[in-house]
């Protein structure tokens, strides 16, 4: 029995309409993936603003020396540390304040061993926290040095990539800290390269502990403590760098993600609704 033109046509598109539809539904699986994470970081973001809401109750911590093996337990909470050398400045490029093109202004803080001559605990390198390349196989890792995020300050056009280098933190200052993981710092790795913005190992685009150490041969620990205010010397004075600290909480972000989380769903449901809709008709055809 002959096949009519139409019936031809109809066999041929079959796997087209097949392809759509798997597309359809991919893409609101996808879609609804996406949702499922923006509602996970709003839960995260709502976990540390409660963490820091029940340190920020406590007095800070004074510390004088800072050893690499208590940063776990100290997340969260707040220190107020005494520095026993000058700190070099790193920068993180790409950061607005108001509207204003400028910089995060980082220091490189070195921490010393375990306390009390106890040995380094055993720390399995991750994805975020790999040993640096002059690390060698068998040797136990151990960070030597960890970021300090000290505040925003404007680009001057003046200066080789906008780059205002002063204010940096002195022997015998005390800073106030509070001490993050390095979760909270880092943006996303596509379109970020090695993350070197600059032409120099001091010139970053986005915190990456595991990238910092490739590059610059430190083995810096995967958290960040963060300046909340000014410096103070010895006499308790504080000490103007010109940075601004008005840093953004965690709980800030988390209706912004349940609203990306609503677009997210909206856009698997469409998806499916009209992956629905193709089937069905394609059932009465």
């Amino acid at each position: 029995m002959p096949i009519s033109f139409a019936e031809q046509k109809a066999r041929s598109g079959a796997p087209w309409k097949w392809l759509a539809l798997a597309l359809l539904v991919a893409l609101s699986l996808l879609t609804g993936r996406l949702g499922l994470w923006q509602l996970d970081r709003a839960d995260e973001k709502r976990d540390m603003a409660q963490k820091r809401q029940m340190a920020s109750s406590k007095p800070p911590v004074a510390l004088e020396r800072l050893h690499a093996d208590a940063l776990t337990n100290l997340e969260g909470q707040r220190l107020r540390l005494r520095i026993d050398a000058p700190l070099s400045n790193w920068y993180l490029d790409s950061r607005t304040y108001k509207g204003q093109a400028g910089l995060y202004v980082l220091a490189v803080l070195p921490l010393d061993g375990p306390e009390d001559g106890l040995p380094a605990p055993k720390q399995e390198p991750t994805e975020s926290f790999k040993p640096s390349p002059n690390h060698h196989v068998g040797e136990q890792w151990r960070p030597n040095h960890v970021l300090l995020l000290r505040g925003w300050q404007a680009k001057d056009p003046r200066q080789p990539q906008g780059i205002q280098d002063r204010g940096k933190i002195q022997a015998g200052e005390y800073v106030l800290l509070r001490v993050e993981h390095e979760r909270e710092h880092m943006a996303s790795r596509l379109g970020l390269g090695d993350r070197i913005a600059g032409d120099n190992l001091q010139h970053w685009l986005a915190v990456d502990s595991r990238v910092m150490s490739e590059q610059s041969g430190l083995q810096l620990a995967p958290y960040v403590l963060r300046q909340l205010e000014a410096a103070q010397d010895e006499k308790g004075q504080s000490i103007n760098d010109g940075l601004v600290r008005d840093w953004p909480e965690p709980s800030d972000g988390i209706d912004k993600h349940r609203a990306y989380a609503l677009q997210w769903f909206l856009f698997s449901g469409l998806s499916l609704a009209l992956a629905v809709v193709i089937a069905f008709r394609w059932r009465i055809d």
